[in-house]
């Protein structure tokens, strides 16, 4: 059920439990037979992370290209492998929405933290036997959420391929010239293998070619630092979107260009991953709409882990969703929660402008704890407004004279509730160490101090 898939999924970010395969239960039918530029290719070639991506063989057979609305809907029927339960999403999803589903005492069971929230989705990605597929959805109008997702991804050996919309992708659609298609693969690949000035220049001038908004904007930057982690080996960078020839050339096709440039996507990572590997985990970043049951997922292998995770936070202008949020919950750290009852779908809720905390961190060497305190964390928690503190399962009530409580060390999430106002963060606690937590809901401030043990004295 879904809520036991939750738990799961947070007893996998705990390291206390794993949970099964939540994207094998409802693939659906096999595919057509009709469809074999999409179908799963046996357990044959993949990523070698000690050297650079080589140029594609072009083993995986592309289709014709669509030309009508009613051929692109032929292509999408023959190429789907997992068949979706919902249509495209069509309004933005809401955090205002999602916390207001969110009690505090299932708020305080959330995933929550930068490090916590990504080694959740990298442990989750990694369950099952096939590859492993993080989708990512963002605001293209959002620097802060391009950001998150660089972080996510950017540790050594989480991924051993990240896709990005933003870069096109070479086509090798049938009946075509492979000129009338080129986009930015070949300029990737020899900046990966050369690493000189002059590649990186040209990978540059892909990119502001085929993503205005990232030019526009002011964050081309960002991306351009995922594709110098390629080139450090962190990852192999495989191209997601269809070159902007080819998107213009398909204008008539409507809101069908959205699923055909999935499906371009979808077979350029065919030929990426092609062959004899090990397995894979793949990230990929696109714009929100791209992520959902029918979306980018769609076309990809039935028996891969898919685990969907969209953007929220950090969305500009007054309208932005995130406003209702404002006057009712303060976000000290990221937040990972379900969209719904209904869905296995996630939503990472980023602190902003409007959002964030007020957080002073310090440390101090002023602890002299006992040795029966060796074995676990000690945390005091004071509120001057009479607040209502959730740990976990356990709520109590604070004032002025510290709640102390003793805990496992480890990460752990705080929600702090008063007069209407939440605050939500998270704190890691060390063995044998004090700390201190004080939050001020109506001053959205929270101060954490960590109380250090004193050195010792010289002899």
């Amino acid at each position: 059920m879904k809520t036991s898939w939750w738990q799961g999924f947070v007893l996998v970010a705990l390291g206390l439990a794993g949970c099964k395969d939540s994207g094998s239960s409802n693939a659906g039918p096999a595919p057509s037979a009709s469809a074999p530029a999409l179908a799963p290719a046996a357990s044959t070639l993949v990523f070698d992370a000690a050297k650079p991506a080589s140029a594609p063989r072009h083993t995986v057979p592309w289709p014709s290209l669509p030309r009508t609305p009613e051929m692109a809907r032929t292509l999408v029927a023959t190429s789907v492998l997992r068949p979706a339960r919902f249509t495209r999403r069509k309004a933005e999803l809401e955090a205002d929405a999602i916390f207001s589903r969110t009690p505090p005492p299932k708020l305080a069971r959330a995933i929550v933290g930068e490090e916590r929230i990504r080694e959740a989705l990298r442990a989750k990605v990694s369950l099952g036997q096939g590859d492993g597929y993080l989708l990512v959805g963002a605001n293209h109008a959002s620097r802060e959420q391009v950001e998150a997702f660089r972080r996510l991804v950017e540790v050594p050996a989480s991924y051993t391929h990240v896709m990005l919309e933003a870069f096109a992708a070479d086509g090798h659609w049938s009946g075509m010239a492979d000129a009338e298609q080129t986009g930015a693969t070949a300029a990737l690949e020899s900046y990966v293998t050369k690493g000189d000035s002059p590649s990186f220049a040209a990978v540059r001038e892909a990119h502001d070619t085929s993503d205005y908004v990232a030019w526009k904007l002011g964050y081309a930057p960002t991306v351009m630092d995922l594709v110098v982690a390629a080139r450090a080996g962190a990852f192999t960078l495989v191209p997601a979107d269809m070159p902007p020839s080819l998107k213009t050339s398909l204008a008539s096709l409507g809101d069908a260009l959205l699923d055909v440039r999935e499906v371009h996507a979808a077979l350029t990572l065919r030929t990426a991953l092609d062959g004899e590997r090990p397995k894979a985990r793949v990230a990929m970043l696109w714009g929100d709409a791209h992520v959902g049951e029918a979306g980018i997922a769609r076309f990809l292998p039935k028996i891969a882990t898919i685990v969907m995770v969209h953007l929220l936070g950090a969305r500009p202008g007054d309208v932005a969703p995130e406003k209702k949020v404002t006057s009712r919950f303060v976000l000290d750290d990221p937040v990972l929660l379900p969209i719904g009852e209904d869905s296995e779908e996630l939503a990472l809720v980023l602190p902003d402008a409007r959002t964030r905390g007020d957080v002073d961190r310090v440390r101090a060497r002023d602890a002299t704890p006992a040795a029966s305190d060796t074995a676990v964390a000690i945390l005091n928690v004071t509120s001057d407004e009479g607040a209502k503190l959730y740990l976990g399962e356990t709520a109590y009530d604070l004032s002025a004279k510290p709640v102390t409580v003793r805990l496992p060390p480890g990460a752990v999430t705080y929600v702090v509730e008063s007069k209407g106002t939440t605050v939500v963060g998270a704190l890691t606690l060390v063995a044998g160490e004090a700390t201190s937590l004080a939050v001020e809901p109506s001053k959205r401030s929270t101060r954490v101090e960590h109380h250090l043990p004193k050195p010792a004295p010289r002899p």
